[in-house]
């Protein structure tokens, strides 16, 4: 399912459409490293919108994967797993937080079924701590996937969750005033 999840916007409609979401979310939760990994690459494939022919296909495809239950065994995966399977974890997401926020062109949810969904179970489930962490200490490409993520998930109107990310990550401002502070000090 991940070598088939990839690029290809009818083989991802027709995984979705066979089960294949909850088989993956399953298996995530209950198999060995290389089967989590494996089933958090095909997750991040199917939630990825880069060669779709529309944006609906892909905003379908994540209210399903959020709807399922992916997100917890996700974040789980970013803490128990081993490198692979957090870049893996995080470049998931990394996708999934993307298409929860605000357009950047319209100012508008890109869906309201995905609006902050998947965002606020993973903040509520410690997300920030976990993806700074691989920041820290992960792989360069795990680094890359975290700090996506991290992006995607700042990437609100949600000032607490911002803050949040502030916080965990050590920046002491943002802005004139705490590029100011940030000088100065």
């Amino acid at each position: 399912l991940q070598s088939l999840s990839c690029r290809s916007q009818s083989r991802k409609k027709a995984i979705v459409e066979a089960g294949g979401v909850e088989r993956l979310i399953a298996l995530l939760q209950s198999g060995d490293a290389d089967d989590k990994e494996l089933c958090a690459m095909a997750l991040s494939n199917l939630s990825d919108g880069t060669h779709d022919d529309k944006l609906s296909a892909t905003i379908e495809r994540q209210v399903h994967i959020v709807g399922a239950g992916a997100v917890r065994p996700l974040i789980d995966l970013l803490r128990d797993g081993d490198d692979g399977g957090k870049e893996a974890a995080a470049a998931a997401l990394a996708n999934l937080f993307l298409l929860a926020g605000i357009h950047p062109h319209t100012q508008a949810p890109y869906d309201s079924r995905l609006r902050n969904r998947a965002p606020s179970e993973a903040f509520e489930m410690g997300v920030v701590s976990r993806l700074a962490s691989l920041l820290r200490d992960g792989s360069p490409e795990a680094k890359h996937e975290a700090a996506r993520a991290l992006k995607e998930l700042t990437a609100s109107e949600d000032t607490d969750r911002v803050a949040a990310v502030v916080r965990e990550l050590g920046l002491k401002g943002s802005g004139a005033s705490g590029e100011a502070a940030m000088c100065a000090g």
